[in-house]
């Protein structure tokens, strides 16, 4: 079990015990990230997919993301897998997720997205929002954590060659700059907020067995 799983082993609302001090401590500056439904940190079976994407965070429509979450009962339902993660169906988390080019590598437990930070950003952000956003990040325990994880556990697999990892949205990892060690492949920033480039699909294809 990594300290990332470890460390979402332990949320129990929306928003996770140890980020909690820090929301408080920043708002209104918090207000860019809604905490309102349980926090799409990771998608897939992280521990142990061969193939980790590496994104930023997740995204929040006011009234798409209520539709994901129309009863406690779905909210308890996330929570419990954030608690315990594995390989999963995407479009029983959202229909993002179930639209993205690894669903299917997901659901059978090839693939796992991972967020850097964990909570929802409006889906219309201006620079303005986005200096928030990563003013906040940068001091929540979560993001800090998954960075750790990021550098430490998964790129020692990674540079092993146990494990491929691609880069889709650098912004918030805070990783070296270009793929030096070939630990891994990071997207060019102007495709970050785009689908992910076929040239990465394929090099994700030819990982895979």
């Amino acid at each position: 079990m990594s300290d990332l799983t470890r460390f979402w082993s332990r949320i129990v609302d929306p928003v996770h015990p140890d980020d909690k001090r820090t929301f408080a401590l920043y708002d209104p500056t918090a207000s860019v990230l809604n905490r309102d439904f349980p926090p799409p940190a990771f998608v897939g079976d992280f521990d142990h997919a061969p193939v980790v994407i590496l994104m930023g965070n997740g995204g929040y429509d006011p009234i798409k993301t209520p539709r994901e979450f129309p009863d406690r009962h779905a909210v308890e339902r996330y929570l419990a897998y954030l608690r315990l993660p594995g390989p999963i169906d995407p479009a029983g988390i959202s229909p993002y997720y179930a639209q993205h080019y690894a669903a299917n590598l997901i659901r059978r437990g090839d693939a796992a997205i991972v967020n850097a930070c964990a909570y929802r950003s409006s889906t219309a952000m201006n620079n303005g929002n986005r200096r928030q956003l990563k003013f906040i990040a940068n001091l929540l325990p979560s993001v800090k954590v998954a960075r750790e994880w990021a550098k430490g556990e998964l790129m020692s697999a990674a540079a092993a060659g146990e494990r491929l990892v691609v880069v889709h949205r650098p912004g918030l990892w805070e990783l070296e700059p270009g793929d030096r060690h070939n630990f891994y492949q990071a997207v060019d920033p102007e495709w970050a907020r785009k689908p992910l480039p076929m040239r990465f699909r394929d090099l994700i294809e030819k990982f895979l067995p």
